[in-house]
């Protein structure tokens, strides 16, 4: 996935529609902190998000250079990204410091 990857975005979790693109340094750090974390799988991440306040989620699109992309969401108050793992606090901090 390194090396792939062209951009990363937020998107509406009203109706999915493109919010903003992260910075380039941004983008690089969370490519950097994803492929650290270790698979954890959908039970473990739901049972720490079953009860999250569904405003609080960040809804994130991975570009790769091919044009397709991967969508996921990041529940900030457990760490958790689905699918399947927990965050750094670095990670936190990357897609925090993009939300604004």
């Amino acid at each position: 996935m390194k090396g792939k990857i062209e951009k990363v975005s937020i998107e509406s979790s009203y109706d999915g529609s493109h919010i903003r693109d992260f910075d380039a340094e941004a983008s690089e750090a969370f490519v950097q902190e994803l492929l650290r974390l270790a698979y954890v799988g959908f039970d473990a991440i739901y049972a720490k998000t079953k009860h999250a306040n569904d405003d609080g989620r960040v809804f994130l699109r991975v570009h790769l250079q091919d044009g397709t992309s991967l969508r996921g969401v990041y529940y900030p108050d457990a760490n958790a990204i689905n699918p399947g793992a927990f965050g750094t606090e670095k990670l936190k901090e990357v897609i925090m410091s993009q939300v604004k």
